[in-house]
């Protein structure tokens, strides 16, 4: 379900790569933790995207409810997509307001070695 996040990870094209490194290691240089940084994109990896993302005027993740995005979901096939998921993709099925929906792309059997 979920693409583990490591350094150097594939990214969407123009966007930053995913960078992971020790900023702080316990005991060195009188270090009282571990401290991991990570730098990255909002789409990086498996992520939500917001309704700001792609609606004029839609709200973003730190407006959403949490509830709306914890619990049952369906999950719908897109594999057959070849670039992005659009209006059309959707046509035939039966979305219902406030449904949770997590769409299986292509991504999901992509090699993500690089």
């Amino acid at each position: 379900m979920t693409v583990p996040l490591e350094d150097g990870m594939v990214h969407w094209p123009g966007d930053p790569e995913c960078r992971i490194f020790r900023h702080f290691k316990l005991g060195q240089d009188d270090k009282p933790c571990n401290l991991t940084k990570v730098e990255m994109s909002a789409h990086t990896a498996t992520h939500m995207d917001a309704m700001c993302h792609f609606v004029p005027g839609g709200i973003g993740m730190d407006e959403m409810p949490l509830e709306a995005t914890i619990g049952p979901c369906r999950v719908i096939s897109m594999t057959h997509v070849e670039d992005q998921i659009m209006p059309k993709d959707l046509e035939g099925l039966d979305l219902r307001k406030g449904e949770r929906i997590i769409f299986k792309t292509r991504n999901t059997e992509r090699s993500w070695d690089m």
